[in-house]
């Protein structure tokens, strides 16, 4: 993964959640069932009318790290995904990144076992749909990290970091659920 890479935001695409539905079904064709509890569609693409980043994110539930390494990793390298072993994260878990012909990134795929808190997210994903200025406040910090970012993706999602969390822990003490 490049530090390198262009942060574009593009306007909100209604054909976003397709994407998602089409790539699930595609990983539930190939990857071992047993292995998959849920699939979760994260990220500012599963948020109506958010200008996001043009990559589609993909959470699966997974039951074990251990059996997931040895059963899914290859199935998803065989798919043409990149494998990450997410260590800058704690705990760990692992993220498949998809790429077109031209090398850009179209879907990133996040695994994580049920108890971790990489689920956090969809606190804040349900958050901002429910909450139109909050949605505004993010789209806002988006863009002005983007022109600060431009070519510095870790960067941009480093600066991201503080908002989301303070307002994925409020999600979590307004939301009964997501």
């Amino acid at each position: 993964m490049s530090n390198n890479e262009i942060v574009e935001i593009e306007p909100y695409d209604d054909e976003w959640p397709e994407h998602f539905k089409k790539e699930a079904q595609a990983l539930m064709s190939v990857l071992p069932e047993e292995q998959l509890l849920e699939f979760h569609h994260i990220g500012s693409t599963a948020i109506p009318e958010m200008p996001a980043k043009p990559i589609i994110d993909i959470g699966v539930m997974i039951n074990s790290f251990d059996e997931a390494k040895e059963k899914i990793v290859p199935v998803m390298q065989e798919k043409g995904y990149e494998y990450c072993w997410r260590t800058d994260r704690q705990p760990p878990f692992m993220t498949f990144i998809k790429t077109d012909s031209s090398g850009k990134r179209t879907h990133h795929v996040h695994m994580a076992e049920e108890e971790h808190n990489f689920w956090d997210r969809l606190y804040f994903r349900e958050y901002l749909k429910k909450n139109q200025k909050e949605a505004r406040n993010y789209f806002d910090l988006k863009v002005a990290l983007s022109k600060q970012f431009a070519n510095d993706r870790e960067g941009y999602t480093a600066g991201k970091a503080e908002y989301v969390n303070r307002i994925t822990e409020l999600a979590k003490k307004e939301l009964d659920e997501f």
